[in-house]
């Protein structure tokens, strides 16, 4: 199935105008939203399917006129038209780079994670280290700024939970 093909038949043009706050007049025309006009310009074309704009002197397909409007690709455009009118349609394989964002996404997760933990034990070998020192000192002296930086591990383990 053709996510674009299914959505542009489904999905009238004056349908998707009347959605995103358009009213067309008598000759189906609105007001373009891609330029100043104080006169209706944009024509909705017969049977929905397309528009045009005089002044602009461009014009396109439902999904070309939800892209432009939102500022976003013809992808995004013809999943927003399928939620929008909630016509249910897949989206269908990801393309190459969609998939490789989500990639590069999981890799930089990954990193962090690693970097937690690497920061989380580098912490836990220093607070068991502390306090094994502290049991060996005497009190006084160096004691008390062993139990400071206990103190603040603590804090830092409290704060930051393993995740």
């Amino acid at each position: 199935m053709d996510l674009f093909g299914e959505v542009r038949r489904l999905v009238s043009m004056e349908e998707a105008a009347r959605r995103y706050g358009f009213e067309p007049d008598r000759q189906r025309k609105i007001r373009c939203p891609f330029h100043e006009d104080s006169h209706p310009s944009l024509q909705l074309y017969q049977n929905g399917r397309g528009w045009w704009c005089y002044v602009c002197d461009q014009g396109g397909s439902v999904i070309d006129f939800v892209s432009r409007l939102f500022s976003i690709g013809p992808r995004e455009a013809a999943l927003k038209l399928n939620g929008d009118f909630s016509l249910g349609l897949a989206a269908g394989p990801a393309r190459r780079l969609e998939a490789r964002a989500r990639q590069h996404a999981a890799y930089r997760r990954r990193q962090r994670e690693q970097a937690f933990e690497s920061a989380y034990l580098e912490r836990q070998r220093e607070f068991i280290d502390l306090r094994q020192e502290l049991f060996m000192l005497p009190r006084g002296g160096r004691a008390g700024e062993l139990l400071g930086r206990l103190d603040e591990l603590e804090h830092w383990f409290r704060e930051n939970p393993w995740r």
